[in-house]
C-alpha cells in the first residue's frame, strides 16, 4: 500500500491498493555502463619546463608597466631565474623599496612556469640600466673623440688656431633623441 503522509497505508479508495507492494526504486546516482565500453582517460596536461634565464627576464618585463619597468631597468640588474626565485641586485639601498613595491603588483605566475617569488639582494652582480646606458655613452664618446683626432679637418683647424681637441661628446641625435632640438626651428 502507498504510504500516507502520517505513515499510514491508504484506503484503496483514496488511491491505495489493497496488498502490500515494493517500494519504489531511488533513482541511481551513478550510471551503470556496459563492460566493454572504453574508459575515457583525459591526455596530460603539457609540462611547461621553466624558461632560460634570459627568456625568464624578459618575459617578466613583459609584462611590467612602462612606469614599473622603467624603476625596476634603472635601479636593479638581473642575476638568475633558479628554483621558482627571480633575483635582482639593487645598488643603491633607498631604490630597494620603490623597486619591490613595483614588483609587488605583478602576476608573474601567469608568465614565468615554476615562478614563486622574487629576491632583491644587494651586490655588484649583473648591470642596471643606468650602468648600461652610461657604458654605452663612454663608448660612443670614445668613438666620437677617436673620430674627430682622425678627421684631417680637424686637425688642420686645430693647426690654423693653435688650439687643441679638449672636450668631444657623441651626438644623441642619431639614436632619436631629439630633446635639444626645437620642434618650431628648422635646426
Amino acid at each position: 500500500m502507498s504510504p500516507a503522509p502520517s505513515g499510514l497505508p491508504l484506503p484503496t479508495r483514496l488511491g491505495g491498493s489493497l496488498g502490500v507492494t515494493a517500494p519504489a526504486a531511488a533513482p541511481a546516482p551513478y550510471t551503470i555502463r556496459p563492460a566493454s565500453a572504453p574508459v575515457y582517460v583525459p591526455p596530460p596536461l603539457p609540462v611547461e619546463l621553466p624558461p632560460e634565464p634570459e627568456d625568464a627576464w624578459k618575459l617578466a618585463l613583459g609584462v611590467l608597466t612602462p612606469h614599473q619597468r622603467e624603476v625596476v631597468l634603472e635601479n636593479a640588474a638581473f642575476v638568475s631565474f633558479d628554483a621558482g626565485t627571480l633575483a635582482l641586485v639593487v645598488r643603491v639601498e633607498q631604490w630597494r623599496p620603490v623597486v619591490r613595491e613595483s614588483l609587488q603588483e605583478v602576476d608573474f605566475v601567469s608568465v614565468l612556469p615554476g615562478f614563486r617569488r622574487f629576491e632583491l639582494r644587494r651586490g655588484d652582480e649583473g648591470q642596471t640600466g643606468r650602468e648600461a646606458r652610461n657604458e654605452a655613452d663612454e663608448r660612443r664618446n670614445a668613438a666620437a673623440r677617436e673620430a674627430v683626432v682622425a678627421s684631417a679637418m680637424v686637425a688642420r683647424l686645430v693647426a690654423l688656431l693653435g688650439g687643441r681637441v679638449e672636450f668631444v661628446e657623441a651626438s644623441r641625435l642619431d639614436e632619436g633623441d631629439r630633446s635639444s632640438v626645437s620642434e618650431e626651428s628648422d635646426e
